[in-house]
C-alpha cells in the first residue's frame, strides 16, 4: 500500500517539485475533487 502511494507521488514529482511543502495538500485536494476519501487505496481508484 505504502509503496503504491510512493509510486503515485514519484510520478507526480514534476508537478509538485516547486510545491514540495504543500505536496500533500495538493493530493488531498485532488482526492476531494474526485469525491473520494483520502484513506481509499490508490489501486481501488485505478481499477
Amino acid at each position: 500500500m505504502h509503496l503504491f502511494v510512493v509510486f503515485y507521488l514519484s510520478m507526480s514529482d514534476i508537478l509538485i517539485f516547486n510545491e514540495s511543502r504543500n505536496g500533500m495538500n495538493i493530493y488531498k485536494r485532488f482526492f476531494r475533487l474526485l469525491g473520494i476519501s483520502y484513506t481509499i487505496r490508490p489501486w481501488d481508484i485505478a481499477f
